[in-house]
């Protein structure tokens, strides 16, 4: 082996032995914590999902029966001030079905259903017994979902944003000080998990017209945010 080899491996030894050290030294002298911030604020958006469902021994017609019943919902839903860029459909089907009878064991003739989801954006909550009802008595005879949300969601995860920071950097301060260290400035910063926690209700309910108004009271959003912080001990 060449003198000039042999140098330079030794030059690269020295190199890693001293990029380890570096390493270990980093480890050595930082303190990593998680922070978590959460902030409630008012859910001022509902989201509703009403559906027609027809059925008819022939195909066409439980499809006519329901594109009736469903444009009479939308035209009700406008009369009340939404407009529809506040509804979409969110599924549709159509499919055929045999009724089962328990006592002999047998199937009676087929029938065939159609069922036709309507995605609801409500803007003002306070107006959301009124959406339900309205679409009920317009033609709709499900409602197979309630959400609630808000349009401040985005400011309240930048306040969480805060407060998971602030909390990070209160627990390091206690470490830090119980270990006889000084904590130093903040060198890794990673997003851990952010969520909103909007109001959900889910399942079919089966409506009838007769029902009596309904009152919906919408629950509080939350914004919750968590991150990880490497702070440098000093």
């Amino acid at each position: 082996m060449t003198k000039k080899k042999i140098a330079s491996l030794l030059l690269s030894s020295v190199l890693m032995i001293s990029l380890f050290a570096a390493g270990s030294s980093e480890t050595k002298n930082t303190i990593s914590v998680m922070g978590n911030g959460s902030v409630i604020v008012d859910s001022d958006i509902a989201h509703i999902r009403v559906s027609v469902l027809t059925t008819d021994a022939d195909a066409s017609l439980s499809a006519q029966k329901n594109a009736d019943l469903m444009t009479r919902v939308q035209d009700a839903l406008i009369k009340i001030g939404l407009t529809k860029a506040d509804f979409a459909t969110s599924n549709y089907s159509i499919y055929e079905n045999k009724p089962y009878n328990s006592k002999d064991g047998s199937y009676g003739p087929p029938e065939y259903r159609t069922s036709n989801n309507l995605s609801v954006t409500v803007k003002d909550v306070s107006k959301t017994g009124l959406v339900i009802d309205t679409a009920l008595k317009a033609g709709a005879n499900q409602l197979s979902s309630l959400s609630f949300s808000s349009s401040k969601i985005a400011e309240a995860y930048d306040e969480a944003r805060i407060q998971a920071i602030k909390d990070a950097q209160k627990k390091a301060e206690v470490l830090a000080r119980e270990a006889g260290r000084k904590l130093g400035k903040a060198i890794i910063i990673e997003e851990s998990h952010s969520y909103a926690e909007p109001i959900a209700y889910t399942g079919v309910m089966m409506l009838k017209a007769e029902r009596a108004d309904t009152p919906i009271v919408a629950e509080d959003s939350t914004a919750t945010y968590a991150v990880r912080v490497v702070f440098e001990l000093k």
